[in-house]
C-alpha cells in the first residue's frame, strides 16, 4: 500500500530525511558518473549505448552539481558549485518519486525506528528508481 499523503509531507520536509537522500544519490551519482565514462572509453561501444551513457554522466553531474561538487570546472578537479543542496525542483521531484514508486513500504514511524534499514533502503529504491529512469529500453 502507498503512503497517504501526510505519510509523504513527513519525508518530503524532513531535513534528516533529505540529507539521507542526498548522501544516497551522492553514492548512485558517483557510480553513473564512472559507469558512463567507461562506456564512453570503450571503442565498442555501440551508438544508443553512448547516447544513454552521455545522458546518465549529465543526470550525474546535475546530481553532484545540487551538492555543491563540480566537475566541470576550468582547472578539471573537483570544486564547489553555484548552486546547493537546499533542493531544487528537479530533486524534490526525484524525492516525490522515491517515495511514489512501488518497492517505497517504509513509513515515517519506520524510517526513524532503524537507521541502518532506512539507509538501506533509501540507498536501494534511489538506485532502483535513477537505474529505471536511465536504462537502455529492449524492444
Amino acid at each position: 500500500m502507498g503512503l497517504t499523503r501526510r505519510e509523504m509531507a513527513c519525508f518530503e520536509r524532513n531535513p534528516q530525511f533529505l540529507d539521507e537522500v542526498a548522501a544516497a544519490l551522492m553514492k548512485k551519482a558517483a557510480l553513473m558518473k564512472r559507469q558512463a565514462v567507461v562506456v564512453l572509453a570503450n571503442p565498442e561501444s555501440t551508438a544508443v549505448e553512448r547516447e544513454f551513457a552521455t545522458q546518465r554522466a549529465r543526470i550525474a553531474e546535475q546530481i553532484l552539481a545540487e551538492q555543491g561538487i563540480n566537475l566541470q570546472a576550468p582547472t578539471g578537479f573537483p570544486g564547489g558549485a553555484t548552486t546547493t543542496a537546499s533542493g531544487s525542483t528537479g530533486m524534490r521531484y526525484l524525492v516525490q518519486q522515491l517515495l511514489m514508486s512501488d518497492g517505497w513500504t517504509m513509513t515515517p514511524d519506520t524510517w526513524s525506528a532503524n537507521e541502518m534499514q532506512a539507509r538501506a533502503a533509501i540507498e536501494a529504491g534511489m538506485a532502483a528508481l535513477l537505474d529505471s529512469l536511465t536504462e537502455i529500453p529492449t524492444i
